[in-house]
């Protein structure tokens, strides 16, 4: 690495972390502060309010990874102009391209971060913060789990199989309680020709449903009642080979961190053939799989764009940097959330909203770039 190279990420790396943090904080402060303290006043204990902030944390953070990687550009660089160190730097034959080059390749490592923090940290331990976040509803509320109803679909025709309904429902652990699945005549036909009923149904590892606990089968047309033994599936009801936990609540779920690209990718082919799911939810989750690449691509168009923006004059004060971060960050977000919009709305493609802020972005990165080096 050259001494232009280390003397231009000395100057980003440091506000970097210090954006993180900072964002990070505020971010936070804004979501979740008062919900929580009002979780406190209803008796819930601060440990575990502690680990929900923990928890949420790393979702937060991979938001704030980009934002913190334009707050650093525009401070490192305006500060490189103040001191007239890019000045020298030109003087001595670098063109502002050559310059940019540590600026793009930091831009990279941060773009590969946010993806890899995303895909690997965020959906575990937003799993974890979804189930106690239920608990501690369902302590203040006086519930016991969360209830659902599930249709079983074939994926090949689209028809309706069985319904599948649990008096309550664990994500974190995988697990039903209180199952009653509906077996129904045939394609097409909602006749109910058996049903099975359930103590609980657990996901294991080997993915596959197994019954736990006391169990019946019975035969409408008969009225013939079969107890099941040793957790052995009936042979007249369909087994669940399908259905996933994460399949479960597709239409009620809101939240998409606890999801890696494949298995929103998977939930949205569920998706596809649940009669629950209206196509706006559809359209929804495809634009936020597709956000799950766009997003991280963010850092690299701040730090593409921080970076020429950040070189001033000299009477410019190192707070206008605050000040053009947060107007660069409020204008993207507005854009992807317009977009977002549009999307759910069927205006336009779900990945061309997603990838059309990225586009632009580098458009502007480019004519700012152009712009200094002239």
């Amino acid at each position: 690495m050259k001494r232009l190279d280390r003397v231009i990420l000395g100057e980003v790396i440091g506000p970097w972390i210090f954006g993180v943090v900072m964002f990070t904080i505020l971010v936070m402060a804004g979501s979740v502060l008062f919900q929580y303290t009002n979780y406190l006043t209803q008796g819930v204990s601060p440990l575990v309010i502690g680990e929900l902030v923990l928890l949420q944390m790393p979702a937060i953070m991979a938001l704030t990874f980009p934002m913190a990687i334009l707050l650093a550009c525009l401070l490192g660089f305006g500060r490189l102009s103040g001191d007239s160190e890019v000045t020298a730097m030109r003087a001595c034959g670098t063109s502002l391209n050559r310059i940019m080059v540590p600026v793009a390749l930091f831009g990279v490592v941060v773009t590969v971060l946010t993806f890899g923090f995303k895909e690997f940290v965020v959906p575990f331990a937003s799993q974890r913060a979804t189930a106690l976040l239920d608990q501690v509803k369902n302590q203040i509320e006086g519930r016991s789990s969360q209830a659902l109803a599930y249709p079983l679909v074939d994926k090949k025709d689209k028809s309706l199989d069985g319904m599948l309904v649990a008096q309550g429902f664990d994500l974190g652990s995988r697990l039903l309680e209180k199952v009653t699945i509906l077996q129904y005549e045939g394609k097409g036909d909602r006749r109910v020709t058996s049903l099975l009923e359930a103590d609980r149904l657990q996901f294991e590892s080997a993915e596959e449903w197994k019954i736990v606990g006391e169990a019946k089968v019975t035969e409408l047309a008969t009225g013939m009642v079969a107890t099941i033994d040793g957790g052995a599936w009936p042979a007249n009801i369909n087994r669940l080979d399908d259905v996933r936990p994460e399949d479960l609540n597709v239409a009620t779920t809101k939240n998409f961190d606890d999801r890696t690209a494949a298995q929103l990718g998977r939930m949205i082919e569920v998706a596809s053939v649940n009669p629950s799911v209206k196509p706006s939810q559809l359209r929804n989750m495809q634009y936020i799989y597709w956000n799950k690449f766009a997003l991280p691509l963010a850092a690299l168009i701040y730090a593409l764009v921080g970076a020429p923006l950040g070189i001033r004059n000299h009477r410019t004060g190192a707070a206008a940097g605050f000040w053009v971060a947060i107007l660069i960050i409020f204008s993207y977000f507005l854009l992807s959330n317009v977009l977002g919009i549009m999307a759910n709305g069927g205006s336009i493609p779900p990945m061309v909203a997603s990838f059309l802020p990225v586009a632009l972005g580098l458009a502007a990165a480019a004519y700012a770039i152009k712009v200094k080096n002239s």
